[in-house]
């Protein structure tokens, strides 16, 4: 994006950085919480970060904007590539925790057939958007999508959505 090779880029919350070469709409394209993930069964206390034993190891997806809460978590921590790689590690005992956004990471498990369990929620409602190019036509694109994914977040189509992955439209907005 910093080099404008593409138009657009989507789940980005937005920072200081970012705004520096990309566009963001008004109109957030989603919303998520960030847990922490374990194997059913396993040992490891998730219910506060404290529990949490320093040697614990944690995968994260590199690159990914994770809160405060995380960084600042005592458990040691190792960068993998993608959600899917973080699941798999987790499956195969490599590592004890593994963060990722609640209902992505709910699904992925599912997908992958990895019995889980997760934490609490420790740090903020995240908010996420569809970033375009910060030029004129990015910034064309973005007051556009905006102005159209809000109309259609009132439609019955984006409920059906929604429901289809088990979310209530206050569950993923309020």
């Amino acid at each position: 994006m910093k080099v404008g090779a593409y138009d657009g880029i989507m789940s980005l919350r937005i920072s200081d950085e970012r705004k520096g070469f990309l566009s963001f709409p008004e109109e957030p394209l989603s919303t998520g919480k960030d847990v922490l993930f374990k194997l059913k069964g396993s040992k490891v206390n998730i219910n506060s970060l404290e529990g949490v034993p320093p040697e614990t190891l944690c995968g994260y997806t590199d690159g990914y904007a994770y809160g405060d809460w995380f960084w600042n978590s005592r458990f040691r921590k190792i960068a993998v590539p993608t959600d899917e790689v973080g699941f798999k590690l987790l499956q195969g005992g490599r590592i004890e925790l593994f963060v990722c956004n609640l209902l992505v990471g709910r699904q992925l498990a599912k997908e992958l057939g990895i019995n889980v369990e997760w934490s609490p929620t420790f740090g903020e409602k995240m908010i996420y958007y569809l970033a375009f190019s910060n030029n004129y036509q990015g910034t064309l694109l973005s007051e556009n999508f905006s102005q159209v994914l809000r109309q259609f977040k009132s439609t019955k189509e984006y409920l059906q959505i929604l429901s289809k992955y088990g979310i209530t439209y206050e569950d993923f907005w309020k």
